[in-house]
């Protein structure tokens, strides 16, 4: 028994050095097994990030630019003069304009009113002016050509997710236009910063008729 103990111990330690050197012929070396693990342990997993970061790029290229919004219909842009506008609604096929009789003054002289009926999906175009200048386009459309839920997979799709949702509406927006599709079927284009103007002059008149009361008040 001890002599078969003799033999297996040098076969053991003559096939292990013989394993050593096979790797050495190569110009490899055998890895001590807690450098391995710590050397795993240490290397960042590469591939899942590049993954994600590639997902992200791939996203934000195919999603629309909401920034991007129309300054108004077809050929008719917030901004345009009172007689341009007339002009273009005259040969606009979306709208059944009759000129001046469509026209009306309105807030002592400084805005005006542009209301014509529309022609197939558009029921109704109200085009209002300040100082001449176009600031609000209001397009009824026609439920019996188009529906809500129609419009709004249009918009959608074309600027993306809408900035704000409430019962009235969805309504984008950037630094200069607000679009709203509302209830119950209507599209509206509105120039903010003549809006934001008027909101300015509300709070002036209102400053100044608190103003006048106070001094009034003063006078008892």
């Amino acid at each position: 028994m001890k002599a078969f103990r003799y033999i297996i111990i040098p076969l053991f330690l003559i096939s292990q050095l013989l394993y050593s050197q096979s790797f050495a012929g190569e110009g490899e070396s055998i890895p001590d097994a807690e450098e391995s693990a710590s050397e795993v342990s240490v290397q960042p997993d590469k591939s899942g990030g590049d993954a994600l970061e590639a997902a992200d790029t791939a996203e934000t290229a195919d999603a629309p630019d909401t920034r991007e919004l129309p300054m108004g219909y077809g050929r008719i842009m917030l901004g345009m003069e009172l007689d341009q506008v007339k002009e273009l609604l005259l040969t606009e096929s979306r709208f059944d304009f009759r000129g001046d009789p469509d026209v009306s003054i309105q807030r002592g002289g400084n805005q005006s009113l542009i209301s014509s009926r529309g022609r197939s999906f558009i029921d109704q175009g109200f085009f209002q002016f300040n100082d001449s200048a176009l600031y609000l386009i209001i397009l009824n459309m026609n439920p019996e050509k188009i529906d809500f839920f129609s419009m709004q997979q249009s918009l959608t799709g074309r600027y993306g997710d809408p900035d704000e949702l409430s019962p009235e509406g969805l309504y984008w927006r950037n630094e200069k236009v607000q679009m709203s599709l509302e209830y119950p079927l209507t599209v509206k284009y509105l120039d903010l910063e003549v809006f934001d103007s008027f909101i300015q002059e509300d709070i002036r008149l209102k400053s100044f008729q608190e103003i006048s009361r106070t001094k009034f008040l003063e006078e008892f």
